[in-house]
């Protein structure tokens, strides 16, 4: 039983004061969930950073490599007979022919990019149903009211 002003008899807590305490903690637990969230992704950032530059560290390398291999592939060409002019050309012209390639694939994969037609479609219903929503709302307040 409670007491005139509200209070519980006894000397427990009301209604109200125990409502309040349950929404403090709650506050507090969602308060501490975003603090460990935020602690977790600093945590993943710093880590994918550290694996970004070790993977442009690998691919400077790589390059590297690949032109010293360019160079002994010229190199090799010129052991075989060829000047040393000539040897380079033919390298020059296969890495042109390479690039030439990947921009024709390029191109034609750029051509199959239709944009956001689903994401478009599936937006625009939802904005239909979103605008359907007032005369609903209305046309239910006018079956209750003639009820």
């Amino acid at each position: 039983m409670s007491t005139a002003n509200g209070s519980p008899s006894g000397g427990g807590r009301s209604i109200g004061q125990v409502f309040a305490s349950i929404t403090e903690d709650i506050a507090s637990l969602v308060r501490d969930e975003i603090a460990l969230a935020k602690a977790e992704v600093r945590q993943s950032l710093v880590r994918a950073g550290r694996g970004a530059l070790l993977i442009a560290g690998a691919i400077a390398l790589v390059n590297t490599a690949f032109i010293f291999l360019l160079i002994t592939i010229g190199y090799a060409l010129v052991a075989a007979g060829l000047p040393v002019w000539g040897a380079f050309l033919i390298v020059t012209l296969v890495l042109i022919a390479g690039a030439a390639v990947m921009v024709l694939v390029a191109r034609q994969q750029f051509r199959r990019i239709t944009g956001l037609s689903r994401t478009q479609a599936a937006g625009e219903a939802t904005l239909g149903t979103l605008r359907s929503i007032p005369d609903k709302v209305v046309e239910a307040f006018e079956r209750e009211g003639s009820n």
